[in-house]
C-alpha cells in the first residue's frame, strides 16, 4: 500500500495475494523455516526432554553429517539442503542449542578449570581462525577453477561452501560466537525489548521492494564497492535499524489487540490441544 500511494507502482492480483500471504509463498526462507521450526518445536523438545547427554552427541553428530558434512563434500546436493537454507540446518542448530543449554560449555572437563576469561579468548581465536581459513579456502577455489575438471568440480565445492551457512566452518564460528556471549553478564531491559523487535526489522528493510530502494539509496548494485559504502554503511544501518524499529513497534502494538481476540485465543487453544492430543508437551 506504501508503495502504490506514495511511488505509484502497480501490482498484479497475484502479486498482491503473495504479498499479504508472505509465509506460505516463502518470500522470507527464514521466517518461513523458523515459523515451522516453532511449530513443531514440541515434538523437538520432547526428544531433547527425554535422553541422555550420550545419545544428545550421537544425535548431533549424525545431524552434522547429514545437514554439513556430506553436503559440503557433494556441494549441497546430499539431501537437498541448499546450503543451509532449509529446515534441516534449523533443526540441527536447535538441537545444538539445546545442547549447550543442558549441558554448558564450561561444565565440560576440558574446560572446568578454565577461567571465564580464558573461554572468551579461546572463544574468540577460534571464531577468527575459521573466518581466515574460510577465506583462504575461498582464494585457494579460485586457483582450482582453471584446473583439471576433477580439480575444478573440488574448486567449486570450495567456492560453494565458502557463503554456505551449512559450512563446517561457519558452524564452529557461530558456536564460538555463542560461547563467548554466553560468558557475558549482560543484564539491560531495554536491549531486551529492543531485542524481540529484531525479527520485525529484518522483515521489513529485507522486503523485495524496500530493499531494491534501500540498495540504490546505498549505491549498491552488487557489482559496485565503493569507500563511500564502507564510510555510510554504519550510520544507514543505524538510521534504517531506528526507523524499522519504530514501525514494528506500532505494528506490535497493533497486532496486540489482535492477539487477544477470541478467534485468535480459540486458534491457540486448538493448536495447544492438537499437540497435546500427541503426546506432547507445549507452554506457550
Amino acid at each position: 500500500m506504501f508503495f502504490i500511494i506514495v511511488k505509484g507502482n502497480t501490482f498484479n492480483s497475484i502479486e498482491l495475494l503473495k504479498t499479504f500471504l508472505p509465509i506460505s509463498y516463502n518470500d522470507y526462507w527464514f521466517l518461513t523455516n523458523y515459523l515451522i521450526l516453532y511449530l513443531i518445536s514440541p515434538i523437538l523438545n520432547t526428544v531433547i526432554n527425554n535422553i541422555d547427554e550420550k545419545k544428545f552427541k550421537r544425535i548431533i553428530v549424525l545431524l552434522l553429517f547429514i545437514d554439513s558434512i556430506l553436503p559440503t563434500l557433494t556441494n549441497s546436493s546430499f539431501f537437498n539442503v541448499t546450503l543451509g537454507y532449509s529446515l534441516y540446518h534449523f533443526i540441527f542448530l536447535y538441537f545444538v542449542g539445546a545442547f549447550l543449554r543442558n549441558y554448558p560449555i564450561e561444565d565440560w572437563y576440558i574446560f572446568k578449570k578454565t577461567s571465564k576469561k580464558a573461554l572468551q579468548l579461546i572463544s574468540l581465536f577460534i571464531f577468527f581462525l575459521m573466518a581466515f581459513i574460510n577465506i583462504i579456502n575461498q582464494s585457494a577455489s579460485k586457483e582450482l577453477l582453471n584446473m583439471h575438471p576433477i580439480i575444478a568440480e573440488v574448486g567449486i565445492i570450495f567456492s560453494n561452501s565458502f557463503i554456505a551457512y551449512n559450512n563446517p566452518l561457519v558452524i564452529i564460528q557461530t558456536i564460538a560466537f555463542f560461547i563467548f556471549f554466553s560468558t557475558l553478564n549482560l543484564k539491560s531491559t531495554f536491549i531486551n525489548y529492543i531485542s524481540t523487535a529484531t525479527i520485525g526489522i529484518y522483515l521489513i528493510h529485507d522486503n523485495n521492494n524496500i530493499r531494491n530502494v534501500l540498495y540504490k539509496f546505498l549505491g549498491f548494485n552488487g557489482n559496485n564497492y565503493s569507500v563511500m559504502i564502507l564510510v555510510n554503511i554504519l550510520g544507514c544501518a543505524i538510521l534504517i535499524f531506528i526507523s524499522c524499529l519504530i514501525i514494528e513497534l506500532i505494528r506490535k502494538f497493533i497486532f496486540k489487540l489482535i492477539y487477544n481476540t477470541k478467534i485468535a485465543k480459540k486458534n491457540r487453544e486448538w493448536y495447544r490441544n492438537y499437540i497435546k492430543s500427541l503426546g506432547f508437551d507445549i507452554n506457550w
